[in-house]
């Protein structure tokens, strides 16, 4: 077998991937995977390479988060070559969001997979935005609303509080709650929204609008849990609360996979969606923010990237 190229991102999870590498490499040996391995030092140094190896034809297993699987994926797609190549994630991260809700989430499987030549397609989100035409690509999910503004809080947040957040992780509950108040009393959400799919259209206020290529967002949180990478068919979620008790509460029904009694909550399936959004938002594609949006296509490339097949041993 030909060798394959590990893009190892050591950053993901705080730093905390850097600390799996040995183990790893010890299961990669265990099952004789030939492999060559390059540790990237920045997102620019990832996407580089990823860009590199993909016209190379290499096939490659992301090693890292969900955004570095997201960043890997996209220059896999670009790639005039993409239906030739094969790719593999190991999810070091402090989500893994995708490979679980792809079903790679067990490192040997994945080894068992590449040995044995299996491989499988599974559809990709894609995003257009418009007018200017910028073309994205997403694995798990894209949002709006409470998704963006929260974690763009806590990010700033953190910056102030960077001691605190070290030796107190549950300060980070803190923040989460600070961010979701502060996003309904500064009016960053709701959002007035038109969606339109398969010759319909509604006009909603959102607090969170996610369109799912897999069954878990932000943290696990199954909003659409009947969503996949197999069916050739986007999940829309879109949620309407009123306050932080609402919102918390709507958490803890989907946790107790209750969500679906919810008025809160409607699901809409279909190939595609064009959103409008009145006023400038952010949108957030597997983890990755695009800022100043106004109007969006989101739609399948369906069976779009060649993966090592999720097997059980």
């Amino acid at each position: 077998m030909k060798s394959v190229l590990i893009l190892y991102n050591p950053s993901s999870a705080g730093g905390r991937s850097e600390k799996k590498r040995n183990r790893i490499e010890k299961k990669l040996k265990k099952w004789d995977i030939p492999y060559e391995m390059y540790v990237t030092n920045s997102e620019e140094d990832l996407k580089k390479m990823a860009s590199r190896a993909a016209d190379e034809k290499r096939d490659i297993i992301a090693v890292g988060g969900d955004t570095t699987f997201t960043f890997v994926a996209h220059e896999i797609l670009k790639s005039r070559f993409r239906d030739e190549i094969k790719f593999g994630m190991i999810g070091t991260g402090s989500i893994n969001d995708i490979v679980r809700g792809i079903g790679m989430d067990n490192v040997d499987n994945l080894l068992s997979s590449i040995k044995r030549g299996l491989t499988q397609k599974i559809d990709v989100g894609k995003v257009e935005i418009l007018p200017a035409g910028e073309m994205y690509y997403f694995l798990g999910s894209l949002g709006i609303g409470l998704g963006t503004t929260v974690n763009k809080f806590i990010e700033n947040w953190k910056e102030k509080k960077i001691m605190i957040t070290k030796i107190k992780p549950a300060m980070e509950i803190s923040g989460f709650i600070k961010g979701i108040r502060g996003s309904f009393s500064d009016h960053k959400v709701p959002i007035k929204v038109k969606i339109e799919w398969d010759d319909r259209m509604i006009e909603r206020d959102v607090t969170i609008l996610v369109f799912q290529n897999t069954p878990l967002y932000s943290r696990s949180l199954k909003l659409s849990p009947d969503a996949s990478p197999y069916d050739n068919i986007l999940d829309c979620a879109i949620i309407n609360t009123r306050s932080l008790t609402n919102t918390v509460g709507l958490a803890v029904s989907v946790m107790r996979n209750t969500q679906m009694r919810r008025p809160e909550l409607e699901i809409l399936r279909s190939g595609g969606f064009f959103v409008t959004s009145e006023k400038k938002i952010d949108i957030a594609i597997d983890g990755e923010i695009i800022e100043d949006v106004n109007k969006f296509r989101v739609s399948l490339l369906k069976r779009g990237l060649t993966i090592f097949q999720p097997v059980e041993l």
